[in-house]
């Protein structure tokens, strides 16, 4: 019986873990640019939409393509980034600290 209990606890344990493939979590610079890009296409998504959807939308989607083609990355790449970081929240606040860093870089640049 004693062994029952033993088993039953390794395997709750080892069923409990999050499985984390690190070859598929972006790093925290990477996905900090990655972020950033995302988020400029977003906001000329949210202007264009007011004038077409349909068009806004189709760019949107090439866009955001383009961003993981450039990045070396897929979506489920993203997705798991996304997910692993929500997790550290920590990190993640300091992923969007830089974003909002570079940001402000950039719209220090427009005229």
């Amino acid at each position: 019986m004693k062994y029952l209990y033993v088993v039953l606890l390794i395997t709750c344990f080892f069923s409990c873990q999050e499985v984390n493939d690190n070859h598929e979590i972006i790093s925290k610079k990477e996905f900090t640019q990655i972020l950033k890009a995302i988020h400029l296409t977003e906001a000329k998504y949210e202007i264009q939409k007011n004038k077409n959807i349909n068009a806004a939308k189709n760019i949107l989607k090439t866009e955001y393509d383009s961003i993981f083609k450039i990045n070396n990355i897929n979506a489920t790449d993203f997705e798991n980034s996304i997910k692993h970081y929500s997790t550290k929240t920590n990190e993640l606040d300091e992923i969007y600290e830089d974003v909002l860093e570079e940001l402000i870089k950039e719209k220090k640049k427009l005229p």
